[in-house]
């Protein structure tokens, strides 16, 4: 059986398995609940896997890892909530693609793409979006007092001259974070980098990120805080400015993890 065929049998039993998953998942695009960015991360994953040739079959090891997950889904199914399902689900899925397309069990690049396919904003933003928005005020109060100015943090707004500052829910940074996480996995992708290059990008983008957003709450305090009105289109402008040089860095350190892996592969030829 060619690999092209053993990989599309594989999808087709997935597919048919986790039928419910399928349902609920178009469901969530389509409503209002949540910002549809996950297709985007599913088309990215096509586009890159269109663009490799299959280099390897499946072996009894990634269906065992693949089977085993299935057997996972099935037995949380009745307890567990659809979002769970679904990284279960797709992380299945992953074990069998990666395999075949770029020869290896896991890739982090893709799993991470396929994680990103899910509707995540809305539930990171729930369960996340005030612990991050208490740790972007310590880190901007932290920069801020640092600078010499008298802030005061209480939860999650900044206080100077006794003028409250309020972190609200968009200046969590979910958003950021997610847009900023789907362009390392996707350099991921395309530089190919190693297991261990991989998750140090990933931890790098994160750390880079919530500095990021961190520096983008102090530019807006002053912003606030300043005597004369600022148009409309700064506070947006800010977030797109911090965001473009956080993304700018993940390249540089993606470029420069792709030259030491070459030169690696190179010393050892």
């Amino acid at each position: 059986m060619s690999r092209k065929k053993q990989a599309f049998l594989a999808l087709t039993a997935f597919g048919v398995a986790f039928w419910p998953l399928w349902k609920w998942y178009v469901a969530r695009m389509l409503d209002s609940s949540d910002e549809p960015w996950g297709l985007l991360a599913l088309v990215t994953v096509g586009a890159i896997l269109a663009r490799e040739r299959p280099v390897g079959l499946l072996s009894a090891r990634h269906l065992m890892a693949s089977a085993c997950l299935m057997l996972a889904y099935a037995a949380a199914f009745p307890h567990l909530p659809y979002l769970v399902l679904g990284i279960i689900a797709l992380t299945a899925v992953q074990f069998v693609v990666t395999p075949c397309f770029l020869g290896r069990a896991f890739h982090l690049g893709i799993w991470g793409l396929l994680m990103l396919s899910l509707p995540l904003v809305a539930t990171l933003q729930f369960y996340l979006g005030y612990p991050l928005r208490v740790l972007t005020g310590i880190c901007a109060a932290g920069v801020l007092r640092a600078g010499g100015m008298q802030v005061g943090l209480a939860g999650t707004v900044l206080s100077w001259a006794g003028e409250p500052v309020v972190i609200d829910a968009p200046c969590s940074g979910i958003r950021m974070l997610w847009a900023g996480l789907y362009l390392t996995f996707v350099l991921i992708c395309i530089h190919r980098l190693r297991p261990r290059a991989s998750v140090l990008l990933g931890v790098l983008a994160g750390v880079g990120l919530i500095l990021g957003n961190a520096a983008r709450t102090v530019a807006l305090f002053f912003v606030e805080t300043a005597a004369t009105t600022f148009p409309d289109w700064v506070h947006p402008g800010a977030g797109i400015a911090v965001f473009l040089t956080v993304g700018l860095m993940i390249a540089r350190v993606a470029r420069t993890l792709e030259v030491r892996r070459c030169e690696s592969a190179f010393s050892y030829s």
